[in-house]
């Protein structure tokens, strides 16, 4: 993998690896099944992988809160990655029947390796990225313990990897647009598996990636 192609990929994972955070308007069930969610989930882009868990927490309509770690894996690297990432937004019903919503968004990820032996010394490689948007989904009842939750979103992402080695230090900083298309198939109101794909506007080197996000609400308010 090209260097400029390796960071751009840890940009672009940083913001998209096992991102859960909303609720309707994200394609989960509502946080009114249950104020705390645990969520599990892989995402898969051009020679990248993660595997993380989730944990997220809100109101019935209103404020949310979410954090992650995730492992990142590369097909052509012996070395792996860590993520860690924090979100927050406010859920805003749309109709009188609070079937449909919109939440504004924001989002911070760090991503800490991987680093990689060249033979002559190590190269270390971070990353983060910023992001605030917006997205918007509804809950479709297909049957009185089924829903399909389909979701639309768009958010603008400040992103910047950087590589060292021997003390010199080389980054890649680039801004683009994510645009996250997917739908939630609820059961019993509280479990939700959730495919989705992000698909990065304007991020030279990055390929869309494919989500798959398993979640249960809990608790009561």
């Amino acid at each position: 993998m090209r260097l400029g192609t390796f960071l751009a990929a840890l940009g672009f994972l940083a913001l998209t690896a096992t991102e859960v955070t909303a609720q309707t308007c994200n394609g989960l069930a509502p946080f009114s099944a249950g104020p705390v969610r645990l969520g599990a989930g892989l995402s898969s882009s051009e020679g990248v992988k993660g595997y993380g868990v989730n944990m997220a927490a809100g109101a019935k309509s209103g404020p949310y809160a979410s954090g992650n770690v995730t492992r990142v894996e590369y097909s052509d690297l012996d070395g792996n990655g860590t993520l860690f990432g924090l979100g927050a937004g406010y859920a805003i019903d749309v109709n009188p029947t609070k079937t449909v919503q919109f939440c504004p968004r924001a989002g911070v990820e760090f991503q800490s390796g991987p680093d990689i032996d060249t033979g002559t010394g190590t190269i270390t490689t971070s990353a983060h990225a910023v992001s605030f948007g917006g997205a918007l989904g509804g809950t479709v009842p297909m049957a009185p313990t089924f829903d399909f939750v389909p979701f639309i979103a768009a958010s603008y992402v400040v992103s910047r990897a950087t590589a060292k080695m021997g003390g010199v230090s080389e980054s890649d900083s680039q801004d683009y647009t994510e645009v996250d298309v997917g739908a939630g198939f609820v059961i019993n109101k509280t479990l939700t598996l959730q495919p989705m794909v992000a698909i990065p506007v304007g991020l030279d080197g990055a390929k869309s990636a494919f989500q798959l996000a398993f979640t249960f609400n809990f608790g009561n308010h």
